[in-house]
């Protein structure tokens, strides 16, 4: 019953309309960005790789670049995205969150204002990081509009999105994990059930409310870095450089990867038809506004 119940909840906080609002997706763009590089420090991007080592990230010059941002549910893999995304531009990424851990990595843009037109794209998870407290719809649309409306959408299947950022919170790294008994407890239970809401949610309000929105499925990411990140980057104008994606080709890892996530299958039966439930939610409701089907197919379901 507690199952059912939840449900009932989700569904009705998520809602099922189908309102037809404007949705934009990037195929070629119309012009070239024309970039004006900025004067602030620069990163050495590749530094143990002779042959690579003389590229850098910088910023552009401040307010000459619109704001767009790169929005996921946390775990999606927004910070490697962020690496390839400087590694093949050039171009430092912004974040609402001043994260000192990824800024000591090199992102140095992470502490720039993320509205002051330096960053190529602005990293939010469209809540706070460290608090899955509810944010009212008003204060969605509204952070939404700080970006007009532009973004990179990540996708990424919530069951593994889920098990990442739960790691994360109870490890406070991007690369540590838990022990594999710190998913077999009610909590974990409390926060899948809460974390698979708020992947839908943050879906359903760039899609709705969005008007420039690219999405980026992390299935294919994994599969093809390089080819998603240059397509992301020829789509939103950014004129790229043949020999730097080159040294991106030998340098895809980046600095935060966490391999496995657990040993062991921690989602319940309850668990694993709800997330079924909201997946299929999810393929309705980007299907209908974009026609792009959600790549369920590469996706662990975590069946024993």
């Amino acid at each position: 019953m507690r199952a059912v119940s939840r449900l009932v909840v989700l569904l009705v906080c998520c809602g099922l309309g189908f309102a037809f609002f404007k949705f934009y997706k990037y195929s070629k763009a119309s012009r070239n960005l024309e970039i004006k590089w900025g004067h602030w420090k620069e990163n050495i991007i590749w530094p143990d790789d002779k042959s690579c080592g003389h590229f850098k990230t910088r910023i552009a010059r401040e307010g000459s670049v619109e704001v767009m941002a790169l929005a996921s549910y946390p775990g999606s893999g927004n910070t490697w995205i962020r690496y390839l995304i400087e590694g093949a531009s050039g171009m430092f990424t912004g974040s609402i969150y001043n994260d000192q851990k990824i800024y000591q990595a090199g992102h140095w843009g992470e502490n720039r204002n993320y509205l002051d037109g330096t960053t190529i794209l602005q990293k939010t998870h469209h809540r706070s990081l460290y608090s899955l407290s509810n944010k009212t719809l008003q204060w969605r649309i509204n952070h939404i509009k700080k970006f007009k409306g532009r973004a990179v959408l990540v996708i990424r299947n919530p069951f593994d999105a889920i098990l990442s950022y739960y790691n994360y919170r109870g490890t406070h790294s991007h690369t540590k994990k838990l022990n594999s008994s710190a998913f077999l407890t009610p909590k974990f239970k409390d926060f899948a059930y809460t974390g698979i809401t708020r992947w839908y949610e943050l879906i359903e309000d760039w899609i709705d409310y969005g008007t420039q929105v690219h999405i980026v499925f992390y299935e294919d990411l994994k599969e093809s870095p390089v080819r998603v990140i240059t397509d992301l980057l020829t789509s939103i104008g950014f004129r790229l450089d043949g020999e730097r994606i080159d040294c991106l080709i030998k340098n895809t890892t980046g600095s935060f990867h966490r391999l496995n996530h657990n040993e062991v299958n921690p989602f319940s039966e309850d668990l694993k038809s709800i997330f079924r439930t909201v997946i299929s939610m999810a393929v309705e409701k980007i299907k209908l506004k974009t026609g792009i089907l959600l790549p369920t197919h590469k996706y662990d379901f975590y069946e024993e």
